[in-house]
């Protein structure tokens, strides 16, 4: 019995990081109906695992803030967020149940961080090649303006994946090279023992999955997965027994070695940040304003934040007070619709406040900690997730929590003493009965990103009236998608339905920075024949994105519309002066209606 839990343990473990290697969506997607059901079988593994055996370890100060964060989350989504976020808070309970089954299946199974290890360094050998077959034109790309991606939708998680799998091949070559000289020198002596032998085997896999990674790694040009990267690098080799003697040795010679070294060190990293920013200067200025205005919202609410969940509503509504404020800023051309935060530490202060900011970091950097002094190849990996998260998403695609919540319960893992069976079949059992007990709504929410995809293609056909019943049935299930309900309510405008579409959009605006919604909100009370609040709504869209065009174009027509002639020639002149930021067949018609509307009103 004890074996086949374990088999059920091992497969569990790999089913779950295979998930890594599924495309990822946006939206949710079979990725996701997989992610439950692997929790949930390691959730029964770990209850099993936890009757049969001993060895389930103790209770730690890791759990204890991981259980409070959670817990946190939790109370701060039902008390303080006024948005629906089913969904993301059904995820969070699932990441719940994997690190408390993780916690229970890694001491109990001395081989299983090694399995994690070589499972990573799969996923990171498979997503390389499939980077190539992309690249080399074998496979299709999952972005029609990058030639590879891999799973992703985007160049820079990918690169970050590539990151923290090499940071762990990395680790594994460097600490275990002398092992494994020693070994190919006795290959010719003993050549089946030392091919048998699974440290030899993963030794293989390391350098095969770093060596085949890095041929494509740089050409992703993802800054902050080089960044992570290096630094985890530099970890790797300032850890090693020999480096430390050698460093010491070098700077106990020449105290005058550890200033030189200091400044080289501190011009390398200024020159290297530098090129950084100059490679991809308008992306690291976009990302700039979005971390100044993100700061300026969690400044509103600082404590305990706007809740989960509202992170985009509460950043469009700081959009349009800064730029409401700085009219003239030089940051407006630069402005656009961010689908991401690009500083998951940020996002988490602005919907959790300090409180759920600080409980993340201590997790994160306690991790790290001992990690590191466990000597655990999983440290090198988390610096790369962890860096990566100051400057990108990673938090926002499902691979990477999955690999975060890896790392945290493996230093979560105490190095001696063991709870009584009592406890961990207790716990475990609980795990398994919220597990299946979410897992009906989450497949419902699942089913209905499905078949929202036919109610997609109706609004995209311009059949509205079919595509706003196909979207009425599908609400309850998917009102957290700002997607869904802009198509949704855009549906229900294009038929007239004024007041029910501006319900919908309402709810989307709170969950999305794009101000399309008070744009099409605006077109509502214009067809309810409330002027003043279109005007409004316009005059708001515009504050958020104040280098869109398509705002003034609308106040013009509603001006000219409704008699105002004085306004609208006023406006009418200030769409054909507006410096668009991207020019295109829309805006020059746009322009050239605001030029007939001026010629009228001057012949009047």
């Amino acid at each position: 019995m004890g074996k086949v839990v374990a088999l059920l343990s091992y497969i569990g473990t790999g089913f779950l990081l295979a998930i890594t290697l599924v495309r990822t969506h946006p939206e949710l997607d079979v990725q996701d109906w997989y992610f439950v059901w692997a929790v949930i079988g390691l959730s029964v593994a770990a209850l099993l695992t936890a009757a049969h055996s001993k060895k389930t370890g103790r209770f730690s100060v890791m759990d204890g803030l991981v259980w409070l964060f959670l817990l946190y989350l939790l109370v701060n989504y039902q008390l303080i967020s006024q948005v629906d976020a089913s969904s993301k808070w059904l995820q969070t309970v699932y990441f719940a149940v994997l690190y408390g089954s993780l916690r229970i299946l890694l001491p109990a199974y001395r081989h299983m961080e090694k399995f994690l290890i070589a499972a990573i360094l799969f996923c990171g050998l498979w997503e390389a090649i499939l980077g190539l077959m992309q690249a080399a034109g074998f496979r299709a790309s999952l972005h029609h303006n990058f030639a590879f991606t891999g799973t992703y939708v985007n160049t820079g998680p990918y690169g970050g994946f590539l990151a923290t799998s090499m940071a762990v091949a990395l680790g594994f070559m460097v600490r275990y090279y002398p092992k494994f000289n020693r070994q190919c020198k006795l290959m010719k002596q003993y050549p089946l023992p030392i091919l048998r032998s699974p440290d030899f085997a993963l030794y293989l896999l390391s350098a095969l999955s770093f060596c085949i990674a890095f041929t494509v790694f740089f050409a992703a040009m993802s800054r902050a997965a080089i960044l992570g990267l290096l630094v985890s690098a530099v970890v790797v080799v300032c850890t090693q027994p020999y480096a430390k003697r050698w460093l010491s040795n070098f700077f106990s010679v020449n105290r005058k070695k550890k200033i030189i070294m200091f400044a080289v060190v501190s011009a390398l990293l200024l020159v290297g940040m530098g090129a950084g920013y100059y490679l991809k200067k308008a992306s690291a200025d976009g990302r700039l304003l979005i971390w100044k205005v993100s700061a300026q919202v969690m400044a509103q609410k600082p404590v305990f934040g706007s809740g989960l969940g509202s992170f985009f509503g509460a950043y469009h509504a700081g959009s349009a007070a800064y730029f409401a404020e700085h009219p003239e800023s030089p940051s407006i051309p630069i402005a656009d619709v961010p689908e991401y935060s690009f500083n998951e530490y940020l996002q988490t202060g602005v919907e959790t406040g300090m409180v759920g900011m600080l409980l993340l970091l201590s997790i994160l950097f306690l991790a790290l900690y001992r990690l590191i002094r466990a000597k655990s190849l999983f440290a090198y990996g988390l610096i790369v997730v962890m860096i990566f998260a100051i400057f990108s998403f990673p938090f926002s695609q499902l691979p990477f929590p999955i690999l975060l919540v890896v790392f945290i319960a493996a230093a979560g893992c105490p190095s001696s003493g063991a709870a009584g069976r009592a406890v961990p079949v207790a716990f475990c059992t609980v795990l398994v009965i919220i597990g299946l007990g979410l897992s009906g709504m989450y497949r419902e929410k699942i089913e209905a990103a499905e078949a929202w995809k036919q109610a997609r293609m109706l609004y995209r056909m311009q059949h509205y009236r079919e595509a706003g019943r196909e979207s009425a049935a599908l609400y309850p299930l998917l009102k957290d998608n700002p997607r869904f309900l802009f198509e949704y309510g855009h549906a229900l405008n294009r038929t007239e339905r004024f007041a029910q579409s501006n319900a919908i959009l309402r709810e989307g605006a709170q969950l999305s920075s794009d101000p399309m919604f008070y744009n099409v909100m605006g077109n509502n009370y214009k067809g309810l024949g409330d002027y003043e609040r279109a005007a409004q709504m316009y005059r708001y869209a515009f504050n958020i994105l104040p280098n869109r065009i398509y705002p003034l174009y609308l106040l013009m027509k509603l001006y000219a519309d409704t008699g105002q002639e004085e306004k609208a020639g006023e406006m009418a002149q200030k769409v054909v002066d507006f410096p668009p930021k991207i020019d295109s067949p829309a805006v020059r018609d746009m322009k050239r209606e605001a030029m007939e509307l001026i010629r009228r009103y001057v012949k009047h």
